[in-house]
């Protein structure tokens, strides 16, 4: 079947359509968050609008300035923390949740997810030489990514876990 001319700008109008509605949709559906105990669904959705505020379309990085908003604010928050992987293996990153022990500005917050994923990727890395000897089986040790991540956000007052959904 051919598409004529009408068709295929049809299409690709509506693509372009859904495509900026995606782009521009709020990133709180893709972050999972918990509020402290007792916040009331007023003050979760004002932080949320917060949050997604400061995290507008377009941004670097956006799903952790948002995430990092959000614990500031006490939540616990979904963080992603990208590691390397052959390309083949599909995912390259490794979902925590985190919640802070102490008062962090959104600022700082970001900072420490940051600074605790560039040391996970560098010291949780299997030697890269032997990436391409050992592909299928990972060079990735799961267990130094969780004992590097953890402990690097631990030590800046974060309780880390493994994500589950």
């Amino acid at each position: 079947m051919t598409l004529g001319r009408r068709q295929f700008i049809t299409l690709g109008t509506a693509t372009l359509l859904v495509s900026l509605f995606a782009c521009s949709a709020g990133v709180a559906h893709r972050i999972p968050t918990t509020p402290p105990p007792g916040v009331a669904a007023p003050r979760v959705d004002a932080d949320v609008r917060a949050c997604e505020k400061a995290a507008p379309p377009g941004i670097t990085y956006r799903d952790w300035t948002y995430g990092s908003c959000m614990i500031a604010r006490g939540y616990t928050a979904y963080v992603h923390v990208p590691i390397w992987t052959p390309p083949a293996a599909g995912k390259n990153f490794v979902g925590y949740t985190a919640t802070p022990t102490r008062r962090h500005t959104p600022a700082q917050v970001f900072s420490d997810i940051s600074a605790c994923a560039g040391k996970t990727e560098r010291e949780a890395r299997a030697d890269p030489r032997l990436t391409v000897f050992t592909w299928p089986n990972s060079p990735i040790d799961f267990d130094a990514v969780d004992r590097v991540f953890g402990g690097c956000m631990s030590g800046r007052g974060y309780a880390v876990k493994l994500w589950r959904p």
